[in-house]
């Protein structure tokens, strides 16, 4: 498992392994024996830091409380600092004593392999805009019954294909080419392939009795959306997570490219 830091990718196993992220704190609240409360740092327990981050994917890290995001987090600002940081957090110069752990750990952004962060169990897509969602509805049921009634008063949520959730960058995800053009683009980013989208598209909008053709889509909408990770604790069924608990479930956020093929969803 990594993180990025700056220009690089910061690899957490090689760092727990080194036990550079042994002994984290974590801030709890506590009563005095006057009765009045307050906040303390206790080590975190039940979090295993080699084993946590020897994963393939960051679920098990997901899986903890925020307490803990933090407490990973502030022992990585102090293995960085050079200086107090203004949340009081106190420089940790391990690493940066440590040519060898440098060399391991951290490894430049232009040479790594990107993956998903975490292997996604389900995916809801929110229909957030208004502006989008108006331009979709002129597109679906024409200008004047646009934006259904019940948009201003609900957040529109549903379900998404998480299995087709991919990572931007990928190195091993390039078509197969000839070697001349394997030469020719050594010093290129990889990027992605997508296919685009098959389905039943209408002949003929004026005649809907015409019915359907089967081929690739003609009408793709890209969106840049912001996503976001969910971890924590598992909420018991019937029992749903308020608006005052997401600040506590966001484990992190993305940037998504979110494609639609609209005249299959149309037809």
């Amino acid at each position: 498992c990594c993180t990025a830091i700056g220009k690089f990718a910061v690899d957490l196993h090689v760092l727990a392994n080194a036990g550079l992220l042994d002994d984290l704190k974590k801030v709890a609240p506590s009563t005095g024996t006057d009765g009045s409360n307050s906040n303390k740092e206790v080590i975190l327990i039940n979090f295993h830091p080699r084993l946590v981050f020897s994963q393939p994917s960051l679920n098990d890290f997901m899986s903890h409380d925020k307490p803990t995001w933090t407490a990973v987090r502030d022992r990585l600002i102090a293995l960085f600092l050079t200086e107090t940081h203004p949340r009081g957090i106190l420089p940790d110069d391990r690493l940066q004593r440590n040519d060898e752990l440098q060399h391991y750990a951290l490894c430049p952004l232009v040479d790594a392999m990107y993956h998903l962060p975490a292997v996604i169990g389900d995916y809801t897509d929110f229909y957030s805009s208004r502006e989008h969602a108006t331009n979709v509805g002129i597109m679906f049921r024409g200008k004047d019954n646009a934006l259904q009634p019940n948009w201003l008063h609900m957040p529109i949520g549903y379900h998404g294909r998480s299995s087709s959730v991919l990572p931007s960058l990928a190195h091993d995800a390039t078509p197969s080419k000839g070697k001349e053009e394997d030469d020719k683009e050594d010093d290129e980013t990889s990027m992605t392939y997508i296919r685009r989208p098959c389905g039943q598209l209408q002949i003929d909008p004026s005649h809907p009795k015409k019915g359907s053709t089967y081929g690739p889509c003609k009408k793709m909408d890209f969106e840049l959306e912001v996503a976001f990770f969910v971890g924590g604790t598992s909420n018991t069924i019937g029992e749903p997570l308020t608006t005052t608990n997401a600040k506590d479930r966001i484990f992190g956020y993305v940037l998504m490219n979110d494609w639609s093929a609209r005249d299959v969803q149309k037809w």
